[in-house]
Order: C-alpha cells, then structure tokens, then sequence
C-alpha cells in the first residue's frame, strides 16, 4: 500500500465505521438479560393496627391470627355492650331529674305566690335554681344521673382501653410475623441442627 492511499483506506474504514447496519445485520447484545422477580407484599403492621382500631379482630384477621383476634373481639365487643346499655340507662335517669326538677320548681312557684319574703330572696335565678335542686324529690333522680355518668365514664376508658390494646398487639403480632421460624432437629451423630423458614412475602 502506498502513502497515496493510505488517506483513502482510513476514511472509508471511518465512514464504514459510522454507517448504521445494513438492513437484515444482527447485533449482538453481550448484556445477559435481567430476569426481574416481584414479590407480593405480605400484611403491613400499619395495616394492622388501623383495622383493629377500625373494628374488633379485623386487624388479627388481616395478619391471620384468629385465636387471638376472638380474644380481643370477645373483649371489646363486651366493652361496647356495655357501654351502649350504660349510655341507655343513663338517658333514662336524665329524663326522671328532669321531670323532677320541673315537679319541684313548680312547687316552690306556688309557695312564692304566697310567701313574698320567699318570692324576693329567690327573685335571683342563681338562687331559685338552687333551691330547686336542694328539694328532696330531686336529691335521689340527681345522685342517680351521677352514678350513671361515672358508669359510662368508667365503659368510655375499658372500651378505649381494649381497642388500643388489640391495636397495639396487632401491630407486635404483624412485626412477629417477618420473623423466620426455627426448626430444631436432632442428628443420628448426637448434634442438633437448626433450620431457619423465612416466611415469603414482604412487609413495609
């Protein structure tokens, strides 16, 4: 090859070298191909314990641990019972100081009518209102409208207790769950062999 036509060679191996393949030309792709694998989420601990809050055992349904979500049902659900029949008999009570109330201002009205020394010293709101929750046919209805309150107090704290408690344990139970299991098997040789099960799924 003369020096003349080396200039000749290079550009055309440069042109050759930038033309894109001809029609029917493979390339081949050196990369190994990436096999991309999914994996279902398993249940979420957050999931859990807004389940458990949102209604008895849904959270240990969800985590599959029914045993221990008909614990807690059996507790809450009893709580709510108990509750909703407090809340009842509380509503009952009312209605019986209230008509009390209204019996005994009525009464003292129709003294006042009569006794104006009466009918000045309880010319203040303040005081008639006093007076007519110291009558002695209001006394009982009263005391009885303040036990049921604490009862309903008393079935607010149980029920919000028992909620929190199954949300809480719902939400451990759900961690628990991303745990692997342990197999422990004797050898014929006298050792022990553990075996580790990680369990498939994934949690957030």
């Amino acid at each position: 090859m003369t020096r003349a036509a080396l200039p000749s060679v290079l550009l055309a191996l440069l042109v050759a070298a930038l033309a894109p393949p001809l029609a029917g030309q493979v390339v081949a792709d050196t990369a190994a191909p990436v096999q991309e694998t999914t994996v279902e989420p398993g249940p979420t601990p957050r999931g859990a314990f807004l389940r458990a809050v949102a209604l008895p055992a849904w959270g240990h349904l969800y985590i599959n641990e029914p045993v221990r979500g008909g614990v807690f049902f059996g507790l809450q659900t009893a709580s709510y019972f108990m509750l909703v029949k407090t809340l009842g008999k509380l509503g009952e009570a009312e209605e019986r100081r209230d008509l009390a109330v209204g019996l005994a201002a009525d009464s003292i009205r129709l003294v006042m009518e009569t006794d104006t020394a009466l009918a000045r010293r309880l010319a203040d709101p303040v005081l008639f209102d006093e007076a007519v929750q110291a009558a002695p046919r209001v006394e009982a209805p009263q005391a009885l409208v303040d036990s049921r309150t604490r009862h309903r107090q008393d079935w607010l704290v149980y029920t919000a207790t028992f909620t929190f408690a199954a949300a809480v344990d719902a939400y451990v139970a759900a961690h628990l769950k991303g745990f692997p299991d342990f197999d422990i098997t004797p050898a014929t040789d006298g050792a022990v062999r553990l075996r580790m099960r990680f369990p498939t799924g994934r949690r957030r």
